[in-house]
């Protein structure tokens, strides 16, 4: 799966963000571990990435695991991976290193795919909208 970089950004509460929206049904979402396998082990890809370029992510949606609000549970959306930073030069590393992550995991879902027999989405994710593409 080919991974395309959205060149544009937009200022959103002073802070540059995009967001990548998942196609992948939940219930391969959480046989593939998806989540863990974005994160890194430990939170290695998130720490790593931030430290190098200023660039958070954040995963939310269903299936992330992620419980936020006041009615503490996940986010009614599909599952997305949220990358903020407070420039647009540190948006665009940060979205340069998660796109070498993001192709790895594309990469191991196609296995996953084969070996288990389950049909493969035309794309796995896509720049959501409100994010420059």
């Amino acid at each position: 799966s080919r991974i395309e970089l959205a060149p544009q950004t937009y200022p959103m509460q002073r802070r540059f963000t995009r967001a990548y929206t998942f196609h992948i049904p939940h219930k391969d979402v959480e046989a593939f571990k998806l989540v863990p396998r974005l994160i890194g082990r430990g939170g290695r890809n998130v720490k790593d990435i931030e430290d190098r370029t200023g660039c958070a992510a954040h995963v939310r949606g269903k299936g992330s695991g992620s419980i936020a609000g006041p009615r503490k549970r996940e986010a009614g959306l599909p599952l997305q991976l949220v990358l903020s930073a407070a420039d647009a030069a540190g948006l665009h590393e940060g979205a340069r290193l998660w796109a070498e992550v993001l192709r790895s995991v594309s990469g191991r879902f196609a296995e996953y795919c084969h070996k288990s027999g389950v049909g493969r989405p035309p794309r796995i994710y896509t720049v959501a909208a409100g994010s420059a593409e």
